[in-house]
């Protein structure tokens, strides 16, 4: 039963990557990708946050950032300066709707930051505070009904096939990393220089 309900698990899941290429909006990811640079140009900072598994996703996401040379921090880090006019915040959240993320919003907005939104509900709360949005298709813990996923604890029945944000977690890992990669064309880094500075 366990292995069974494993390679359902993994199959739906390397479908559902699979499925991302002709789903995500080559519009979101241009400008994503372009203002990003912009800023990264300009010498703004770079900020990234999320809470619970999304925040793990931004803190690699940081990693690749310095990777880049870039001015990078993790949100709530000990060694993040202040945040000022113009940097850049990327902020995940799957619900959109988590409410330590859209607060980050919201005063990221107050400070006059550029606020990137990484999201599969693009109707959410974080939306509306963003300069930028990357629609990353995938369920999120909001879509699991209340009241199926209470009746199913009760029960002791097994938990769904990739159980609450998982979809939209594995995704962002790897659209976020794609997007790295489009940065490091646009930066002109190459893999040997990525390598040199990446702590061993």
């Amino acid at each position: 039963m366990a292995e069974k309900m494993f390679y359902e698990s993994l199959r739906l899941t390397i479908d559902h990557i699979s499925s991302l290429y002709d789903k995500m909006q080559e519009v979101q990811v241009k400008e994503f990708v372009e203002n990003l640079h912009k800023l990264d140009a300009e010498g703004k900072y770079t900020y990234v946050y999320g809470a619970g598994r999304s925040g793990l996703i931004g803190k690699a996401l940081v990693t690749r950032f310095t990777n880049l040379k870039y001015n990078a921090f993790f949100v709530g880090s000990e060694s993040a300066p202040a945040m000022h006019a113009g940097d850049a915040i990327i902020l995940i959240s799957g619900s959109g709707e988590t409410p330590d993320v859209v607060n980050r919003a919201r005063t990221s907005k107050e400070l006059r930051a550029i606020v990137f939104g990484v999201t599969s509900r693009p109707e959410s709360r974080l939306r509306k505070y963003c300069d930028h949005i990357l629609e990353v298709p995938g369920k999120t813990k909001m879509d699991v009904p209340k009241n199926n996923y209470l009746d199913r604890e009760q029960k002791g029945l097994y938990a769904p096939l990739n159980p609450l944000g998982n979809l939209f977690e594995c995704s962002a890992l790897i659209i976020l990393d794609s997007i790295i990669s489009g940065l490091a064309k646009l930066k002109g880094i190459t893999e040997d220089e990525m390598k040199r500075i990446h702590f061993e």
